[in-house]
C-alpha cells in the first residue's frame, strides 16, 4: 500500500471513529476527499481537500 493511499485509509477510519462519537454526522462520504502531492512544494509534502468535502455534507464549517 501506498503512502498516500494508507493517509487515504487513516483519514476515513479517523472520520468513520468520529462520526461513531457523534463529533460528526453518520453517514458522511469519503469517496470524494482526496491526499495528494501538492502541485507547488512550498505548500507541503502532502495535501487533503477532506474537510472541504465532508463540510458540505455535515453542513458544518471546514
Amino acid at each position: 500500500m501506498t503512502f498516500h493511499k494508507r493517509l487515504s485509509a487513516l483519514v476515513e477510519e479517523t472520520v468513520a471513529q468520529l462520526s461513531a462519537r457523534e463529533a460528526l454526522p453518520g453517514g458522511l462520504d469519503c469517496s470524494q476527499a482526496s491526499v495528494d502531492i501538492p502541485r507547488d512544494p512550498g505548500h507541503g509534502e502532502v495535501s487533503a481537500n477532506t474537510s472541504m468535502v465532508l463540510a458540505k455534507q455535515a453542513k458544518m464549517k471546514p
